[in-house]
């Protein structure tokens, strides 16, 4: 029997060691073929998330306007900039130390709560804003207290879908 334990946790080792390599190629190659663009507007919809965290942190609420059921890309995108300034420390109703909780690309210095993607679009948040942990998109609940995302190089709102770059994925 003891013999058995062994065959059987030998070969879930040997099972385990094949595995972990494949997985591991499957994973860089998904990286390696991304678009070099998409990647950078990918970790500035990150860099927004992690400052949206660290703002909760601090302030035990939501850095802005209500966005969970916002159907309209011009309204959503105004609530963005919103949301983008009281991260910046630009807000002083809704970050009244004036915290800058992020930094924001080169490019988008030049407006106020801008947060502009490659293709100059605003990037889109959605906050949780009932704190159930999950947010809608296109169709699909995402689990995240945030989803940042860029429209994408097609220039529409796909709500998360075809084009678009969300974070989190």
């Amino acid at each position: 029997m003891e013999r058995l334990s062994k065959v059987r946790h030998n070969a879930i080792m040997v099972i385990g060691l094949l595995i972990i390599p494949v997985l591991y190629l499957v994973l860089m190659w998904d990286i390696r073929s991304a678009d070099p663009n998409k990647q950078r507007i990918y970790l500035h919809n990150q860099h927004v998330a992690l400052a949206i965290e660290a703002y909760t942190l601090i302030y035990t609420n939501m850095p802005g306007v209500l966005t969970e059921t916002v159907d309209d890309t011009n309204t959503l995108a105004r609530a963005s900039e919103v949301i983008i300034r009281t991260l910046l420390g630009e807000d002083a109703l809704r970050n009244p130390t004036g915290t800058a909780f992020m930094e924001p690309p080169d490019a988008s210095k030049t407006h106020p709560g801008a947060f502009k993607d490659l293709w100059s679009q605003q990037h889109l948040i959605r906050l949780d804003d009932n704190r159930d942990g999950k947010i809608p998109m296109g169709g699909r609940s995402i689990n995240s207290p945030a989803v940042i995302w860029s429209i994408g190089p097609n220039g529409k709102n796909d709500w998360g879908r075809k084009d678009d770059i969300v974070y989190p994925r």
